[in-house]
Order: C-alpha cells, then structure tokens, then sequence
C-alpha cells in the first residue's frame, strides 16, 4: 500500500514539473518578461513616432529631430505593450513652428550635424488610443 502512494506522489511530482516547465515561456509572458521584438511588430511604429515626437515637444531647440537609425527593440506585453527603443537621433534643418514635419532632411552642414543616442520607453495602454512616454535617455556624440 505504501509503495502505491510513493508511485501516485512520484507520479504527481513529475506531472507537475513537466508543466511548470512547459508553460514557462507562457508564464513569463503573461507576468510581463521583456523580449526581442522589431519594428514589424504592430504599434511599434506608431509607438517609436510618437515617442520622437513627445521628445521633440520636450525640448527646447528650435529644430526637430527625426530617427536616423533604430539600434533595438524590445517589448513587454502587460496592460498593454510596453517598447523599449535605443535609437539615433539627428537634428533636421526644420522648425518646430513650421506646419509640415514629414518630409524634414537631416542637417548635413557640417557644424551642426547633431546625432543622439536615446532610450525611449513607451506604453501604448490596451485601454486606451494613445501612446505614453514612460521615459527617455539621450546621450550627445
């Protein structure tokens, strides 16, 4: 009788640890993990866009800058999705004030090539149409 429990404890245990393991990548998922993502990934775009132009709006240059290069991204999935985004800014020759900003070319004069290496964290809330700038971090060079 006694061996029949250790087998149905042993049994027991094992089940239990083969899912613990196998739903470790969903788990983490679900708690909030970060992972790889890319600008593929659906709302990164709009989330990196809106972001340069919180930056834009924060700072008190005259002149916008615009993404030259995306380093990284990475993502976490938690009351909505979460960006992480390391990317190179560069100063445009275009003013804040002007009404068109889509078509803005980067400041190629020499003295005033202007490039930021910047963090930005974005939360695009699965409760709401908009993005928030949770926090950003640039760096001159």
């Amino acid at each position: 009788m006694a061996c029949l429990l250790y087998t149905q404890l042993f049994l027991l245990t094992t089940l239990t640890l083969f899912l613990n393991l196998s739903l470790y990548p969903v788990l983490s998922q679900i708690a909030g993990d970060t992972e790889e993502s890319s600008m593929e990934e659906e709302g990164a775009q709009e989330a990196l866009n809106g972001a340069v132009f919180q930056y834009n709006e924060k700072r008190s240059d005259l002149y916008v800058s615009r993404v030259v290069e995306v380093k990284s991204v990475r993502k976490r999935t938690k009351s909505g999705k979460t960006f992480f985004f390391d990317v190179i800014l560069g100063k445009t020759t275009c003013m804040k004030n002007q009404i068109d900003l889509t078509n803005c070319p980067l400041n190629e004069q020499t003295d005033k090539q202007e490039r930021e290496s910047c963090s930005f964290e974005v939360l695009l809330p699965s409760w709401a149409d908009y993005i928030i700038l949770m926090d950003f971090n640039c760096d001159g060079y």
